[in-house]
């Protein structure tokens, strides 16, 4: 089974920030229904800044960033960015790695994570999928998630694929990117702008089974708890 992966990189510094332009609808959209409606959305809570943009290698095995990395902080929840099959939950050179397919030949995948799914598990956007581990490789502060997208063939997926900026996943996101000064270790600060997990699941507050770590209901809940619903902390 094929996995993303980040991949060396020939880049050091994030490019200046730059609001995705394209909607979600050209981006592997779903035959009928709404065109409009965004099918994806932050792999984070709330809008994290982006510390090292997308860089697409000149050929297949070529140097690049095959993805972006996100600012965040160790055991954050990490969220489906869209509605899928999770393909692969597992351990990839030493890194925990997630895998999720959609409609339309896209695969996302999510690392380091400790992942919290199976292969095989069905998500809808937004819902627990792992948490956030220490250790991806240049990240300039406490934590980093690498989100990739890869769009397959469906005639020869292993061989016709390409990979796509995430951003572009994204129809009205704001985009920060974290400034080349910034000193390392810096630890973001998640401003949590919609509700967690299932966005179809009952009353507001409620919480599923994997739309929070058990951490969120401690004396002490990480910063990120805090969704802005009842509940949630």
């Amino acid at each position: 089974m094929a996995v993303l992966s980040s991949g060396p990189s020939s880049q050091t510094s994030p490019a200046d920030p730059v609001a995705p332009t394209d909607p979600v609808t050209r981006v592997g959209a779903d035959e009928g229904g709404d065109k409009s409606a965004p099918r994806f959305g932050w792999p984070l809570p709330g809008s994290p800044t982006v510390v090292r943009a997308f860089h697409p290698p000149t050929f297949r095995y070529g140097p690049g960033h095959r993805g972006v990395d996100l600012a965040a902080v160790a055991g954050a929840p990490v969220l489906a960015a869209g509605a899928g099959t999770v393909a692969f939950a597992g351990t990839v050179a030493g890194h925990g790695v997630v895998s999720v397919d959609h409609p339309g030949g896209l695969r996302t995948t999510y690392e380091p994570v400790s992942p919290t799914v199976t292969i095989g598990d069905r998500v809808a956007r937004g819902e627990w999928i792992g948490t956030v581990q220490p250790g991806h490789p240049g990240c300039p502060v406490t934590a980093c998630l690498h989100w990739g997208v890869l769009r397959r063939s469906v005639r020869d997926p292993e061989q016709d694929r390409q990979y796509l900026d995430p951003l572009r996943l994204l129809a009205t996101a704001r985009v920060r990117l974290l400034p080349t000064d910034a000193p390392a270790g810096d630890t973001p600060t998640f401003t949590v702008t919609r509700t967690w997990g299932r966005p179809d699941l009952g009353t507001p507050g409620v919480l599923s089974r994997r739309r929070l770590p058990a951490s969120c209901f401690g004396a002490v809940a990480p910063p990120w708890c805090a969704a802005g619903i009842p509940g949630t902390r």
